[in-house]
This record gives structure tokens, C-alpha cells and sequence, in this order.
């Protein structure tokens, strides 16, 4: 087919694309500051929506909608906070366009810059809830072409990461958060690595949920919308006490009346981690299975790991399968390191 990539001479790196619709009539269209190599792609995205019919030119004059206005509307028939909540981070990139004027090329991006910021797991997610969007205003009148396209979802990773963080790992991980002056960081690998609760759970950890008398941790679970009890060994507790001494405000992590926002601490564990020169498979949530395994690995029996770790069945914590009391349990994951980092909550915690 008919077209091409180029940039004007006029000082920028903005790439612009001409193709042919399927009226014959020549389109010029602007890509943005993407490398030869993304513009050519857009190209080939655009022209392969004019072979399938998914543009044409009529369109233009269509009914419409700015994206984030019919976002207003949309979420408002969400019952999943979580993903209303999501929105907060997509908008953003489709600000200020037409639902219309959005193609595959522009999902592809987001993509591309997303999942440079969360997991590729919840990149996939976003991207669904996208479609689901694009999908609803098409029935509402507002045609684009994201309601009838395949996503561009990453492949192999909805079933989620089973990465398991070695001692060396975790020893290196609270170093460097300590060096980097990261508090946040050291307390969520605390709090996660001697739980077994999500990320969520974490973020939303407050003073009030500790009780030290019966040396027990109540934990809401958003996910199941229940709570559970988790005792607290002897280096969940020593932290506890430390930022209990210190409190400031309702939630642990932050020491602030605000909980931590995912995108917000996102960038501070990557920061560690890249600091330890350790894979991306190293994200919050793998503190998660590495409790979970490593219980496992000292025979604590399936139904007692269930009970800490939240699952609602068997077959959910049966990749940790080992040959088959309770607070006694957890002593194992005390931290044994000779370089264990002081733990002191600063003012680099950021809130939402």
C-alpha cells in the first residue's frame, strides 16, 4: 500500500505519516518524537486499519467524545475499585483526544511506557480495562477502532510471577534500600517478606492493626474483602515496635494519615533494585511467594500456610507443595544477617 514516514524542516523530531484511504484520498497524519523505526510501525498499524476497513474517512466528521470525559462517564458503572482507581493512571496518556482519533498505534505506546513503570501483569490489565472502555463507547455511538481491534497484550504473564527471592537477594535488596535511603522500602521487605501479604495489604497496614499483646497483626484483605490474622515473629515485631515509637500518622509504611500510591513506591523499589543490578522478575509482590515457599520448604503444613497467606484454597498454594503450633511457625523467617539495616522512619517517605 501506498505511503510514508517523514519530518518537516522546521528544527523538531516529530514524525508525520501520508497514506491513501480507501477513497484514494492522500492523509497526513502526525506520529510525534518516535524513533524511524515506531513511526514506520504507526504506518504499517494505520494502513492495515484502512485494508480491514477500520478507517475511513467519513469518520472524521463522526460522533465523538474526548476520552477523559467519557471516561467520566464509564467508570461510573464500575463496580471494581481497583479498576476505577486505574483510570487515574491511563488518563493521562489519552488526554485531550478524541475517542475517534485514538488508534492501535497509540495502545502500543502506552504499552511500551507503562509497562517501563508497573509489571507487564498490570500493564495487561490496564490495557483490558481500556477496551472494555473503548468497547462501551462504541455501543454508546462513539465508533474508534479499539472496540473491534486485538489487543497488544504481553504474552504469558496474567498467570503471574512465581519468582522466588533467594537470601542473597533479599540481603542485597535491604542493603541498598538502606544506602539509598529508602525506609519504605526496608519496611515493605519486612513487613512482606515475614506476611505473605499482597502490596495492597502493605500500603494500607495501620498503627491500630497491631496488637502486641496478643502479638498479632490484623490484615484487610481487598482482594477478598476479609480480614486475617497473622502472628508476628520476632523481626516483624522489632520493626512494628521501632515505627510504633515513632508514629506520626495512621498508616505504617508512610508514618503519614495517607497510604502509599503503587506508581509512587514503584519507582523506589525499582531504584533498589536496579541498584542490587537484580532482574525486573523482582517486584513487591514476589515477597508474596518467597513467604509462601519458603514456609513450604520448612514443612509447615499447606492448611497453616493458607491461613497466613490468605488463599481461599488448596490448589492455590499448592505450587509450594512440601511434605506436612502456629505463631512458632514464622520464627523461621527471622532475619538472621550480621549487616541487618537500622530500620528508622525519614522523610523521604512519600504519600499519595
Amino acid at each position: 500500500m501506498s505511503g510514508s514516514v517523514y519530518q518537516r524542516n522546521n528544527g523538531t523530531d516529530t514524525f508525520y505519516m501520508k497514506f491513501k484511504s480507501l477513497e484514494g484520498v492522500w492523509i497526513t497524519e502526525k506520529i510525534g518524537n518516535v524513533s524511524k523505526q515506531e513511526a514506520e510501525k504507526a504506518l504499517a498499524i494505520r494502513q492495515a486499519e484502512v485494508f480491514q476497513g477500520k478507517f475511513k474517512l467519513a469518520e472524521v466528521k463522526q460522533k465523538t467524545i474526548l476520552f477523559e470525559k467519557w471516561i467520566s462517564e464509564f467508570r461510573l458503572s464500575i463496580n471494581d475499585k481497583s479498576d476505577r482507581n486505574r483510570f487515574n493512571q491511563i488518563i493521562p496518556y489519552f488526554k485531550g483526544r478524541h475517542i475517534n482519533k485514538i488508534n492501535l498505534w497509540d495502545i502500543e505506546r502506552f504499552k511500551l511506557q507503562r509497562s517501563k513503570i508497573v509489571s507487564e501483569c498490570e500493564t495487561n490489565k490496564e490495557l483490558k480495562l481500556i477496551k472494555r472502555a473503548m468497547k462501551a463507547a462504541d455501543k454508546a455511538g462513539y465508533n474508534n477502532a479499539i472496540a473491534g481491534s486485538d489487543l497488544p497484550l504481553f504474552k504469558n504473564v496474567d498467570k503471574g510471577n512465581d519468582r522466588v527471592m533467594s537470601l542473597d537477594e533479599e540481603k542485597l535488596m535491604f542493603e541498598s534500600a538502606g544506602k539509598l535511603s529508602f525506609p519504605a522500602v526496608i519496611g515493605f521487605l519486612t513487613i512482606g517478606l515475614n506476611t505473605g501479604c499482597r502490596p495492597k495489604e502493605i500500603f494500607y497496614l495501620k498503627f491500630d492493626d497491631i496488637d502486641f499483646k496478643k502479638n498479632i497483626l490484623t490484615v484487610y484483605q481487598h482482594k477478598v474483602k476479609e480480614k486475617k490474622i497473622i502472628p508476628m515473629n520476632e523481626t516483624l515485631k522489632n520493626y512494628l515496635i521501632i515505627q510504633s515509637n515513632e508514629r506520626k500518622g495512621i498508616y505504617i509504611l508512610t508514618n503519614t494519615d495517607k497510604p502509599f500510591n503503587y506508581r509512587t513506591f514503584h519507582h523506589a523499589w525499582d531504584k533498589v533494585r536496579s541498584d542490587c543490578k537484580l532482574d525486573a522478575e523482582i517486584i513487591p509482590y514476589c515477597l508474596r511467594h518467597t513467604f509462601c515457599t519458603r514456609l513450604s520448604e520448612a514443612g509447615i503444613p499447606l492448611r497453616r500456610i493458607m491461613l497466613y497467606s490468605g488463599h481461599k484454597t488448596l490448589a492455590m498454594v499448592q505450587r509450594y507443595t512440601h511434605p506436612e503450633s502456629s505463631e512458632e511457625d514464622l520464627k523461621i523467617l527471622d532475619f538472621k544477617s550480621t549487616s541487618e539495616p537500622k530500620i528508622k522512619q525519614t522523610e523521604n517517605c512519600q504519600a499519595v
